[in-house]
């Protein structure tokens, strides 16, 4: 309890009443200590809602966390996925690539085979 009020206290009560007085001081004091608990146990509940809010907070976060990680492997997955799959595509069109080369060879000697033939009969037909 503060001096001054102690000494607000003594100046009031005269010589005769300090058995007064000290009650009175006693009083406060209980009501003091009365009020310092109450006020403890306040801001103790007040901090105990602060750590739930955060635990609240922290579990959501790693919640979260979770489901951001499994949505990475599933994304590294599609992309394993996605880079198969073009390998395949580029493998084929190479195979693809060489067969239209073949066909394309393969035509051009049957055009040169069909001229040939038509030279050679006509050919034939004017000396025959």
């Amino acid at each position: 309890m503060s001096y001054e009020i102690n000494k607000k206290l003594l100046d009031r009560n005269s010589k005769k009443q300090f058995v007064n007085s000290a009650i009175a001081l006693q009083q406060i004091d209980q009501e003091n200590d009365f009020l310092a608990r109450e006020i403890a146990y306040e801001e103790n509940v007040k901090y105990n809602e602060i750590v739930a809010g955060q635990n609240k907070q922290i579990k959501f976060l790693n919640e979260n966390l979770c489901k951001l990680e499994k949505n990475y492997e599933k994304l590294d997955e599609l992309y394993e996925i996605k880079n198969r799959e073009l390998k395949e595509n580029k493998e084929a069109l190479l195979k693809s690539e060489k067969y239209n080369k073949k066909m394309w060879i393969a035509t051009i000697i049957s055009v040169g085979v069909s001229v040939v033939s038509l030279l050679f009969t006509i050919i034939f037909s004017i000396l025959v």
